[in-house]
C-alpha cells in the first residue's frame, strides 16, 4: 500500500490508491454537467406551463412527464447508481470510484447523505469542502468525511 505523496499514512482502504485531485475534479464536473442538463430539461417545459404561456393539455402532460423523469434521474444518478456501484458516468470515465473503508460500494443511504447534505455543506463554505482532498492524508473531501467514504482509483 502506497501512502499519498507527502504523507506517512497508508490508505485506509486495503490495497487502494488515491486518484490525483484533477481526475476527481474532472469527474465531478462531468457529473454536475449531467445533473444540470436534466434540471434544464425539466425547467424548460415546466416554465412555459407555470407562466401560463403553454396551457394546452399536451404541453402540461409533457411538462409533468419530463419533470418526473428529471426527478427520477436526480435520485438515481448521484445517489442510487453510485450507492450500488461506487461510480457515476464521470467517475467511470476517469477510472475512479467511491467506496467505504472495506473497499465496497458505499450504499444508497451513505450516498444520499453525501449528496443531499455533504455537497451543500461543501458549497456553503465557498467550495472549500471540495478542496480538502488537496491536503487531507486520506484524500477525503468534507462530504466523504461526513459519511466515511473514500474516492480511490478503480
Amino acid at each position: 500500500m502506497a501512502a499519498p505523496p507527502g504523507s506517512l499514512v497508508a490508505p485506509i482502504v486495503p490495497g487502494a490508491t488515491y486518484p490525483a485531485f484533477g481526475r476527481r475534479a474532472v469527474a465531478f464536473l462531468i457529473d454536475i454537467f449531467l445533473v444540470l442538463l436534466f434540471i434544464a430539461a425539466a425547467a424548460l417545459p415546466l416554465s412555459g406551463v407555470l407562466t401560463g404561456q403553454n396551457t394546452d393539455a399536451l404541453t402540461i402532460a409533457l411538462a409533468v412527464i419530463v419533470t418526473l423523469a428529471a426527478l427520477a434521474f436526480l435520485l438515481w444518478y448521484p445517489i442510487i447508481q453510485p450507492g450500488r456501484t461506487g461510480q457515476t458516468l464521470g467517475k467511470r470515465l476517469l477510472n475512479i470510484k467511491v467506496v467505504d473503508r472495506r473497499g465496497n460500494p458505499p450504499g444508497i443511504d451513505r450516498m444520499a447523505v453525501r449528496f443531499l447534505i455533504g455537497y451543500p455543506l461543501c458549497a456553503i463554505i465557498m467550495g472549500v469542502g471540495f478542496l480538502v482532498p488537496l491536503w487531507d492524508v486520506q484524500r477525503q473531501a468534507l462530504d466523504d468525511k461526513l459519511v466515511d467514504t473514500y474516492v480511490i482509483n478503480a
